[in-house]
């Protein structure tokens, strides 16, 4: 790709995401983009296929490169990675739009299918801190880790989301310490 193609397409993302960051994604179509960006709904379609693949590219502009914790102690790297979750979500520009997409997700297909593969990918990152946790001997091998994962986001995601206030750092080693003792060596939740 050329270095001018490159620079119209992330002139057309930030340019979606200051729509969406605007008025949501309700309404926000492939022509609105056009008319605010002033290109054609063809040069559109040709970098992207589709209005949602348009919407996740722009979103995909958010994200910033997420740096793997491997520390040699689970809690140390929980910490770490949500710290980097926290400051995302606080972002007030981050957090109108995560919230808009997970709307919108929620009635449309396409957008819900590319956010299904963009929370995997943020999942990822905390699974593969809990089996290396696993191997060491800091975690049962048969723990629960979805439902550790969940318990470990959840917090900051539904203050942000939910309650649209900040996520506050000042949870974070307690929200993480909690569920590392909510799990037993024998990888059950204890009672």
């Amino acid at each position: 790709m050329s270095p001018r193609a490159r620079i119209a397409q992330e002139a057309i993302l930030q340019a979606t995401l200051a729509l969406i960051a605007e008025h949501g994604l309700e309404g926000l179509s492939v022509d609105t983009i056009a008319e605010t960006t002033g290109v054609s709904k063809a040069t559109l379609y040709r970098y992207w296929r589709s209005r949602a693949e348009l919407i996740y590219a722009a979103f995909e502009q958010l994200q910033h490169p997420t740096i793997e914790p491997d520390t040699g102690s689970i809690r140390d790297d929980l910490i770490r990675l949500v710290k980097q979750l926290v400051g995302y979500l606080n972002r007030r520009d981050r957090g109108a739009i995560f919230t808009a997409l997970i709307d919108a997700a929620a009635r449309d297909p396409e957008l819900a299918t590319l956010h299904k593969q963009n929370e995997l990918q943020g999942r990822a990152l905390f699974e593969r801190a809990l089996g290396r946790a696993i191997d060491r001997g800091e975690l049962a091998a048969d723990i629960d880790i979805r439902l550790f994962v969940d318990l470990v986001m959840s917090p900051f995601i539904y203050r942000r989301v939910v309650v649209q206030t900040p996520a506050r750092t000042i949870d974070i080693e307690p929200i993480v310490d909690l569920v590392l003792a909510a799990f037993d060596r024998t990888g059950a939740v204890a009672d």
